[in-house]
């Protein structure tokens, strides 16, 4: 792609053991921790990508991110995932890291859960996740339960400790990546690549990031917002919410088409798209969401950029994703079997720099209502 390789990354496995390190912790009970790591350069040298150890990863109990070092070749692309237990809260945590290189500008690292007895991410190759069944929305359907049939609930903890540049527009972060799939047909997908369409949901939280949709371009926006209270809004109108997406666009062979619109990249590993990004703002804070500019980022506030603390956000997914118009046409039930966390890094060509993020997320769950 653009005169770049597109290969799959070398993965490396550090098992999971038990250790005790007093360089890196001041007591000297042993704790439990093991990563995934590795880099897209294929020619890199093992020494190279030898970076943050999963020791260093679970320090961070007691350490600030800017006091562990970072000892990663800046020529190469990198990502680690790596897990430790916490002590404290008693739970254990996932710490993420990922950068880009001049011959791998644009890399992604999502870290979530998947339903497994369904498709991964939706594409037609089964997954090994860890819910049972995907959480179902059901659309156009009022009746006195149809905000508690809706109401499945995602919680987990954020940290974003490091990001580089901090003011890159370039790179997304996904507070929350979710993904379905349908036809634009409204059918439900069954493998067939040529027809069956991703349906992303982001919440993207850089506020660095362009704002596409806006009262410019209107067409990069969804052409109805609902209210909480139910009143549907015409992006042609005034009042519409523009500040509450970052952008929209539908899928190459939609049909219902509107002159203007953007249109998502025709094939998306292996299929159409469909993508929506949500920024924070006062109409998703009903549900949980960030609501304020620069929440669900790092605090810009700190000169050494880092955020140690972890925030706990209880999101009502379903209920938001029943108020978001889809392009198309939607199933009346539409199922939700993926949810992600992390960035888009480094999105277009090579800026002379590496694109740098580290995060970690506890006590992720997805809570999904007894409906019979």
């Amino acid at each position: 792609f653009d005169n770049k390789p597109m290969n799959q990354p070398r993965v490396y496995h550090s098992y999971t053991n038990m250790t005790s390190d007093a360089s890196i912790s001041s007591d000297s009970n042993m704790h439990m921790n093991g990563m995934f790591y590795g880099t897209w350069d294929l020619n890199a040298t093992t020494d190279a990508i030898n970076g943050i150890t999963a020791a260093q990863l679970g320090a961070k109990r007691e350490a600030k991110w800017n006091n562990i070092n970072i000892n990663i070749n800046p020529n190469i692309s990198y990502f680690s995932l790596g897990w430790y237990y916490n002590e404290t809260s008693k739970s254990g945590v996932l710490s993420n890291y990922i950068q880009t290189s001049e011959q791998y500008p644009w890399l992604m690292l999502y870290t979530g859960v998947d339903v497994s007895n369904y498709e991964k991410g939706q594409v037609p190759y089964k997954g090994c996740g860890m819910m049972s069944k995907p959480p179902l929305v059901y659309h156009n359907i009022t009746t006195n339960y149809t905000s508690y049939i809706n109401n499945f609930i995602i919680t987990f903890k954020l940290s974003l400790n490091y990001i580089y540049p901090i003011t890159e527009s370039a790179s997304s972060f996904y507070f929350l990546n979710i993904v379905s799939c349908w036809t634009n047909d409204g059918l439900q997908c069954t493998g067939d690549t040529n027809k069956d369409v991703t349906q992303q949901v982001l919440m993207e939280t850089n506020p660095n990031y362009n704002q596409h949709c806006n009262i410019n371009n209107k067409f990069g926006c969804p052409r109805y917002h609902t209210f909480i209270n139910g009143t549907i809004i015409s992006r042609n109108d005034s009042g519409y919410p523009f500040d509450a997406y970052k952008e929209w666009c539908i899928p190459w062979e939609c049909n219902d088409y509107i002159e203007g619109e953007s249109k998502c990249d025709a094939y998306s590993n292996p299929m159409q798209q469909s993508i929506m990004k949500i920024a924070p703002h006062d109409e998703w804070k009903y549900h949980g969401f960030p609501y304020k500019s620069g929440q669900g980022w790092i605090d810009t506030s700190n000169s050494s950029n880092n955020n140690n603390t972890q925030t706990q956000w209880t999101l009502d997914v379903g209920n938001l994703l029943n108020r978001l118009f889809f392009a198309c046409q939607k199933p009346i039930i539409t199922k939700w079997s993926t949810f992600n966390i992390g960035p888009e890094a480094g999105i277009g060509d090579w800026q002379g720099y590496s694109n740098k993020f580290q995060w970690d997320i506890e006590n992720f769950d997805v809570l999904v209502p007894n409906v019979n």
